[in-house]
């Protein structure tokens, strides 16, 4: 789904609740540390785990943005508890686009064939971990 205002944002996250089978939520917008981007406007972690609420329990999500994950690590670790998703990734640095679009192809595979999110990490990390120190991905678990 796209979006283009914070009250997209809300309605095709609750559109989003409602789906069964799903568990990956792939956020791909401009960011800044704990914020991203949408309309010209930032909007703060807390405020979409607001938006998520415990619809998204045991989902992963990904930050597929430049540095929103590059804050305090109890802001993280707040909005995994707010949201109960079992892992949130991102990246903490400003990534060049083709090597975050690469690695995020990569995660979204291996995602899909993990029930076991730290092991999947653990694994991936190993297997990519000169991309993942270019781009500066972090994961953070529930």
């Amino acid at each position: 789904m796209t979006c283009n205002t914070r009250e997209e944002l809300k309605h095709n996250l609750n559109k989003l609740k409602k789906k069964s089978g799903y568990g990956i939520l792939y956020l791909s917008f401009h960011g800044h540390p704990g914020e991203i981007f949408l309309d010209g406007r930032t909007i703060k972690i807390e405020t979409l785990a607001y938006f998520m609420g415990k619809g998204f329990t045991d989902w992963v999500v990904h930050f597929g943005s430049c540095e929103t994950i590059d804050t305090e690590k109890q802001r993280i670790y707040d909005f995994i508890e707010a949201t109960g998703v079992s892992m949130v990734l991102g990246y903490k640095r400003d990534v060049y686009w083709a090597e975050a679009t690469a690695l995020d192809f990569l995660l979204l595979d291996w995602l899909q064939w993990y029930k076991d999110m730290r092991r999947m990490w653990n694994r991936f990390r190993k297997n990519y971990k000169d991309l993942i120190s270019i781009t500066g991905l972090k994961a953070f678990h529930g």
